[in-house]
């Protein structure tokens, strides 16, 4: 196992550049200059790779990156690369984090993560620290305390109250009809102090109206456009899924395009939602397999965890009355197996829509519930490329775009670049 090794990852890109098999990069001593040489290095930004490149680093801040002709002291350490691949530390965007995830988080090269909904404290204060077996913790510190029966004045007191504790980003409480008369209030607050909002809506082109910045999972922008009886009926449990209701495309395409004018992200879990139902599922299926067959790992790994994760590669989301919330796929009929067919390539098309209007998606997984921790940011990159990503936007969807919800750290979380 690892220790956390800043932003970086030196990385074996396989397939169409979606998965990453990672090793770790030595940490780099103060004394004495560590160079990364002869490796393709992707930054993620958009610009070309740099082929034979070098990598300059200075205790564990990035001094130089360039091509082959990038100086560096006679002295330096040097790590011959030649034939790998070096890309920025993944940053999984969507975590409901437990201490035993983090040295599997780390060993598939996610060196940042956004904990939702909790306050870490002292775990998050030692995740800083380059001795860590754990991925960065950036946190919501628990999130503010409001809700409906409050006054504006109360509202933002509380938000205030709560930025005190130095949070990384909000979640305000899921957007819907209760809480969309005091939604605008605390996102004012948030945004006042730099910081951005993550979170659940049933409306989205509403909640980013009045302020929010990452919309997560992709229903909040369908439940709009069904019509109330519709949306009674899915209430009541009579459709298997939401991804049925993708149809009204004009309605559709004009949330679409309100959201990426308002500089929304989308985080739509699509691993969590319908991992399932890819064209990978069974390779994801032997992977995760692969890794829950490490006796080190599983010495201290929760076993129970371990057997819903490995069981949820054969299991979908059904909102239907008559399954539970995750049914096998041997289970349904097959009828309901192309309704959830159907609706898998109508998500897709949601997704490229999202993309060639100038949007921008992070890439979360909600594990550990979602999937196999660190590896199922690997499958989530690989089902945007399925969905009609180029693999490079989907590794941006997990360093650059991750990182941009971190706005008050100026830039450095998901990016390779010099002074990170």
């Amino acid at each position: 196992m690892t220790s956390n090794q800043g932003n970086f990852v030196v990385a074996v890109l396989l397939a169409i550049g979606a998965a990453v098999l990672v090793l770790a990069a030595p940490q780099a001593s103060h004394a004495q200059q560590t160079v990364l040489k002869g490796a393709t290095i992707i930054t993620a930004t958009g610009t070309s790779p740099i082929r034979d490149g070098v990598i300059v680093i200075d205790g564990d801040t990035i001094q130089s990156v360039g091509g082959s002709t990038t100086s560096y002291p006679p002295n330096a350490t040097v790590i011959d690369l030649a034939g790998k691949f070096v890309i920025p530390g993944l940053v999984d965007s969507h975590t409901h984090y437990e201490e035993w995830m983090g040295e599997v988080m780390l060993n598939h090269g996610v060196t940042s993560q956004l904990a939702v909904g909790g306050n870490f404290g002292r775990a998050k204060e030692a995740s800083q620290r380059n001795t860590s077996r754990t991925p960065r913790i950036y946190d919501t510190a628990g999130g503010p305390r409001v809700s409906a029966s409050m006054s504006e004045e109360q509202i933002r007191a509380a938000v205030r109250e709560w930025l005190q504790t130095k949070p990384d980003f909000a979640r305000i409480s899921d957007y819907n009809a209760d809480t969309s008369r005091f939604y605008r209030w605390a996102a004012e607050e948030v945004h006042r102090a730099g910081l951005l909002i993550f979170g659940h809506t049933e409306n989205a082109p509403e909640s980013i109206r009045a302020g929010h910045d990452s919309i997560e999972h992709i229903w909040g922008f369908i439940i709009p456009t069904m019509t109330p009886q519709e949306h009674e009926d899915f209430q009541a449990g009579r459709y298997l899924h939401w991804a049925t209701f993708l149809r009204d495309w004009p309605k559709l395409d004009q949330s679409i395009r309100e959201a990426v004018a308002q500089g929304a992200y989308l985080n739509p879990t699509l691993v969590y939602e319908l991992g399932s139902l890819s064209a990978h599922a069974a390779k994801h299926e032997r992977e995760v397999y692969q890794v829950y067959s490490d006796p080190s790992l599983m010495a201290y790994y929760p076993q129970n965890i371990a057997q819903s994760l490995l069981q949820k590669q054969r299991q979908i989301r059904s909102f239907h009355g008559k399954y539970e919330n995750l049914v096998l796929l041997s289970r349904v009929q097959p009828e309901e197996r192309q309704e959830y067919d159907r609706g898998y390539k109508l998500v897709g098309q949601f997704l490229k829509r999202w993309m060639d209007a100038g949007g921008k998606i992070q890439a979360g997984t909600d594990t550990a519930s979602g999937g196999t921790p660190g590896l199922c940011l690997h499958h989530e990159m690989e089902l945007l490329v399925e969905a009609g990503l180029t693999p490079l936007q989907a590794l941006q969807s997990a360093t650059i775009w991750s990182g941009e919800m971190l706005a008050g750290k100026n830039g450095a979380i998901g990016r390779l670049k010099v002074g990170v």
